[in-house]
């Protein structure tokens, strides 16, 4: 074996335990750990947000859980989800509505800024939403306080 092999494979083995590190001391920073045959990756996080419109007016949330504040309705896509799925859980989760049968139109930008959100990178997708006076009126829950 040569000495750049051997020189490769530990500074890789050292930044796999800093990186494990990292995520141990602190896992929101550290974003998603992923680890499989014997290398470990960090990933930033993936959320749909959503800009639910009705008529001229369009859905904020007041949010009661950190970051605090207004809010698109929005939330982290679960494993084994697709961001339209979890654009529709978290619409249900967080104004009762239910919207499966409006058309979600992606917008075509990602929001990737690393310091977007305070909590840890987040990568965001956007659909807008146009919906009528058919859908009942939102009503908050989950991590939603106000719409």
């Amino acid at each position: 074996i040569s000495s750049n092999r051997i020189h490769s494979a530990i500074i890789s083995f050292l930044l796999v335990l800093l990186i494990i590190q990292q995520a141990q001391r602190d896992p929101y920073q550290g974003g998603n750990l992923y680890c499989t045959k014997g290398y470990c990756l960090t990933t930033p996080s993936l959320a749909v947000d959503m800009i639910i419109f009705k008529g001229e007016k369009s859905l904020a949330v007041l949010r009661k859980n950190e970051p605090v504040g207004l809010a698109l309705v929005g939330g982290f896509v679960d494993v084994g989800e697709t961001c339209l799925q979890a654009a529709q859980r978290e619409i249900r989760e967080e104004t009762g509505m239910e919207l499966e049968s409006y058309s979600f139109n992606l917008l075509p930008k990602i929001y990737d800024d690393p310091e977007r959100d305070p909590r840890r990178h987040t990568v965001s997708v956007v659909y807008w939403i146009e919906i009528d006076d058919v859908v009942p009126p939102p009503k908050a829950g989950d991590d939603a306080k106000e719409l």
